[in-house]
């Protein structure tokens, strides 16, 4: 594997379309992040936020990059944005009414910072 993490026999085209898509790819996940904390609204560092999958229908890591721009978009769906501190306390059990979401699209994080303020 390259340094960026591409096959090292990809032909030059190749490895120019996968950087591409993983640009693509990064960009569409910052402009995501840029909402900030579904749970507090923390946005200062956007390395410091994550993707949350409210059901157990994972089927990648987003912070890989490894899938496309659609796929990413279809994952990032079925999570919500939250910074890491609240993300370790989801998993620790500290946040109530979690177990109640069944599904968020990207366009309802908004509507779940209003429910947990």
């Amino acid at each position: 594997m390259s340094r960026i993490g591409l096959p090292k026999n990809s032909t030059e085209s190749n490895r120019r379309n996968n950087i591409k898509q993983t640009a693509k790819v990064r960009d569409y996940i910052n402009h995501i992040k840029s909402d900030g904390c579904a749970l507090c609204g923390y946005k200062k560092c956007l390395a410091a936020l994550e993707f949350h999958h409210v059901k157990a229908d994972k089927e990648f890591t987003i912070s890989k990059l490894k899938r496309s721009l659609p796929a990413t978009k279809r994952e990032i769906a079925k999570c919500i944005c939250i910074c890491a501190n609240c993300h370790r306390e989801i998993h620790a059990g500290m946040v109530e009414g979690m177990e109640n979401i069944q599904t968020v699209s990207v366009v309802d994080t908004k509507q779940l910072l209003l429910q947990f303020k």
